[in-house]
Parts: structure tokens; sequence; C-alpha cells
């Protein structure tokens, strides 16, 4: 796991996978079997351990870049 990415935990990492798939809160919740409200405290843990927030512009694109870079894809 590159360094970047070295404090997920294997489902967090899943769901990074998932939204640089394009796949939605909804699709990722009905494909796990959860509520869409645990896909979202997930993503909120997720922006978290990434050091990302709010006022630091969207987590959730930051995020997809970060995972992106960290693996070799951009």
């Amino acid at each position: 796991v590159p360094e970047a990415l070295r404090g997920l935990s294997d489902l967090q990492m899943d769901l990074l996978r998932r939204r640089t798939a394009g796949q939605s809160n909804e699709q990722i919740a009905n494909e796990l079997g959860v509520s869409l409200r645990a896909v979202e405290s997930l993503a909120s843990r997720t922006f978290l351990a990434l050091g990302l927030h709010e006022g630091s512009g969207n987590p959730r694109v930051r995020a997809v870049t970060m995972y992106l870079r960290a693996m070799g894809q951009m």
C-alpha cells in the first residue's frame, strides 16, 4: 500500500476504489448491503484519515485524486 494510504482500512480502500470507478454513495451502499448512512459515515472517516476537511476543497475529489496518485494512475 502506498505511503499516503497506509493508515486506511481495507473497507476504506474499497470505498476509494469504488469512488474512483464513479460509484455514488447509493450504489456503494447497495453493493455492500449496508445503509446509505453507513457509507456516508465511512466516507467521513476516510476523509479524516487522509487529513481532508471541508474547508480545503471538495474532500471527495481530493480523496480520489490522492488515491489515483498513490496508485500511480495519475
